[in-house]
């Protein structure tokens, strides 16, 4: 038997249900048997309880994208793994289970990371390298703000730009609570919370990393300076207390701004969008990028561990701003 935590409805993070159903018994020869220690959560974990994810399944089912654990079965035709061997991986949905048989193609060694680290990689790493690397593409002297910086997401940008991202980079990360600014500033960056940036004369930014959606894109489209480049990943602003508010989700839908591209090259500025979460309808692509963690010198900040059965508790930790990096599932 393995377990996992469902949700089998919309609702607050009292929904969440630890089940139990018996384990695949034949895997298919490029695949590859996991036992979880580590799920890592997502933010987007939450707004898909709150049945607000437009690309989550049907209710119910289980979510998580990222995990760590051991290796423990290969298929016949399995090259790069064996029995015993510590791997993380991507996935769509599914993460928060004690076991999982996966495609080889999403299995990733841990290398030099502890499991707890490499639990709280995957997502965070996709994510920021998809959008400083690959979208934004990060140059040496660029100005960046990075709006989700207290967050796994955020801590993770701080390093990979640091490892990465050239010499002189000016870098601006936010936060919604004064006492996470030593956060940002351990990292060598100015840190400001989100109304302090509001009512400043901060501008010219190279590179901007939106995870709010709403009303907050067309904010930061005017502090882009020329040649800049807005990449928006999120609509977090649709998120409160935990609570679907349908008012919430509707104002912040109808603040979206649209960008006439006439505008934009008049503007001389680029507006960009990222979903990860669709890119693992080609995991090949993914894990290609994942294997590339070994260019950074990289240490994921893990803020807290919860015991699986604590699932609730762990997005009740998340939806009231209390974690300073990742929040991860302990399965026993």
């Amino acid at each position: 038997m393995i377990e996992q935590i469902i949700i089998p409805k919309a609702g607050q993070s009292a929904v969440l249900k630890l089940s139990r159903k018996e384990a695949i018994k034949n895997i298919a020869e490029q695949e590859v048997r996991v036992k979880v220690v580590y799920s890592g959560i997502n933010f987007a974990d939450i707004i898909m309880r709150l049945g607000l994810y437009q690309d989550a399944p049907a209710f119910p089912f289980v979510p998580g994208y990222e995990l760590s654990g051991e290796v423990i079965e290969v298929g016949s035709a399995v090259t790069k793994f064996k029995p015993g061997d510590q791997v993380m991986a991507g996935t769509k949905f599914n993460g928060y289970s004690s076991e999982v048989v996966l495609p080889e193609t999403q299995v990733v060694s841990i290398g030099n990371l502890s499991l707890e680290e490499a639990a709280a990689l995957p997502v965070s790493f996709l994510t920021a390298y998809l959008v400083f690397f690959e979208e934004a593409r990060v140059r040496s002297g660029d100005k960046v703000l990075i709006d989700c910086a207290t967050g796994a997401l955020g801590q993770l940008s701080f390093q990979m730009l640091k490892t990465g991202g050239g010499s002189d980079l000016e870098i601006v990360g936010l936060t919604s609570s004064e006492a996470k600014k030593d956060i940002i500033r351990s990292y060598g960056a100015k840190a400001m919370t989100h109304e302090e940036f509001r009512n400043s004369d901060e501008k010219d930014f190279d590179i901007i990393l939106n995870s709010q959606g709403g009303a907050s894109i067309k904010e930061h489209y005017k502090r882009l300076g020329p040649t800049g480049k807005l990449v928006c990943i999120g609509a977090s602003s649709i998120f409160e207390s935990g609570r679907r508010s349908w008012f919430k989700v509707i104002k912040t839908v109808l603040e979206f701004p649209k960008f006439n591209i006439i505008k934009l090259m008049n503007d001389n500025k680029g507006v960009m969008g990222l979903n990860v979460l669709r890119l693992f309808d080609g995991p090949e692509y993914l894990m290609n990028i994942l294997a590339k963690v070994e260019m950074f010198e990289l240490h994921p900040k893990v803020d807290k561990i919860f015991d699986a059965s604590e699932a609730h508790m762990a997005h009740q930790y998340i939806e009231e701003k209390k974690a300073r990096g990742k929040v991860l599932l302990k399965w026993s």
